[in-house]
């Protein structure tokens, strides 16, 4: 653990098991799951829903499936 596991926002998605990629924003000192659960920390509101929003792009989740990191549909 670093700093990075305090900060106040993260950026959070389920790293296995899923057919799709959906990552979603959480406050707080939420802690992962690390087996399962991978994130992007942010300092500020502001920062994770840029992050969010750049996640949420076709082609990431297209990458994603293409490295087989998730299960195609």
């Amino acid at each position: 653990m670093g700093a990075y596991s305090f900060t106040p926002w993260k950026v959070v998605w389920e790293v296995c098991g899923k057919k799709t990629f959906r990552p979603v924003l959480f406050p707080g000192h939420w802690k992962a799951n690390q087996s399962l659960q991978a994130f992007i920390p942010a300092t500020g509101l502001k920062e994770a829903r840029r992050i969010l929003d750049e996640l949420r792009q076709p082609a990431i989740e297209k990458y994603l499936l293409s490295l087989q990191m998730q299960k195609a549909p």
